[in-house]
């Protein structure tokens, strides 16, 4: 595992000419932005020109936002994150791991359902690299390839539903004298139409985890803490400064679970206000996600810990 930091974005009329010269002589690829004008970098930790940027910073008394719920106090915090890279060896030596896409993955209009439940995965945010897709909060889907894939595989408590396959719409602006594409959104009163072949399907499970490990920090949108399933006020996990904390389980809150390949975690996170297991996490069995590197489906995993008694 590689780990990195992830540094800004600030302007430079906020910090002064000098030091965004003085960062930008450090870190020469933190400048950007179109004439310039910002500094943003995602550095390894051990890169000492990032510890540096870091101080300077601090000399000049800003501070580093820690608090992610809440905006940036422009002109004296900057964002930081920290940002765990893994390998192979890091997936293959854990019992479960957290099925987590990176960003390309995501369906950005993904965001609605039909009078029937099922999402409606719109073709202009589509992408096609890989074979686990995201859609609002945690909804995911898979390709029919996928799909048929882990049919083969024996895993248990993996769900299957269909989704509404939505092509994109060009029309032609004779304004701007070009095409282009439009998102129409489809009467959600309306079932999906059978005769349809279905592209993509989502992918749940009917098997639901024990709460998270104490030793894993939990907040509301407040960032104020909470415990023992009060998530009214929404949920979030909190891991210092890492952009994606670790889930933790207890050895003993797992021992007396039967077998499972995919389960939801209890916990809902984000500002939801009403409890729906769609909120959760998936959670994969080792098998599971060998069964999909074996098979050459492509997602993206965060390992899970399990924590002693």
């Amino acid at each position: 595992m590689r780990e990195f930091a992830r540094i800004g974005t600030f302007f430079r009329d906020e910090v002064g000419e000098t030091l965004f010269a003085e960062l930008v002589r450090l870190v020469p690829e933190g400048q950007c932005g179109s004439i310039g004008h910002a500094f943003r970098v995602r550095i390894s930790s051990e890169d000492e020109r990032g510890q540096e940027v870091l101080r300077r910073l601090h000399d000049a008394g800003w501070k580093p936002l820690i608090e992610t719920w809440r905006p940036r106090a422009k002109g004296k915090e900057y964002r930081f994150e920290l940002e765990r890279e893994y390998e192979p060896s890091d997936w293959e030596s854990c019992e479960y791991l957290e099925l987590s896409l990176p960003q390309e993955a995501y369906n950005t209009k993904a965001i609605h359902r039909n009078i029937d439940g099922e999402i409606l995965v719109f073709e202009l945010s589509q992408a096609t690299e890989f074979d686990f897709f995201g859609g609002l909060s945690q909804w995911r889907f898979v390709s029919a390839h996928a799909k048929e894939v882990l049919e083969l595989g024996g895993l248990n408590h993996v769900l299957f539903r269909p989704t509404v396959f939505v092509p994109r719409v060009t029309e032609f602006d004779s304004t701007l004298d070009m095409e282009l594409d439009h998102v129409v959104i489809p009467d959600l009163s309306r079932s999906r139409d059978r005769d349809v072949l279905v592209a993509y399907w989502e992918i749940d499970s009917d098997f639901i985890l024990p709460p998270l490990s104490p030793s894993v920090s939990l907040t509301d949108s407040a960032g104020r803490s909470i415990r023992g399933g009060d998530f009214d006020a929404g949920v979030h996990r909190r891991e210092g400064s890492y952009m994606h904390p670790e889930l933790h389980y207890r050895a003993s809150d797992l021992a007396g679970l039967g077998p499972f390949d995919l389960a939801r975690a209890f916990e809902p996170f984000g500002n939801h206000r009403t409890y729906s297991s769609l909120n959760c996490p998936l959670i994969a069995s080792r098998k599971f996600y060998e069964w999909c590197v074996s098979n050459g489906l492509r997602a993206g995993w965060v390992p899970v810990r399990i924590d002693p008694d």
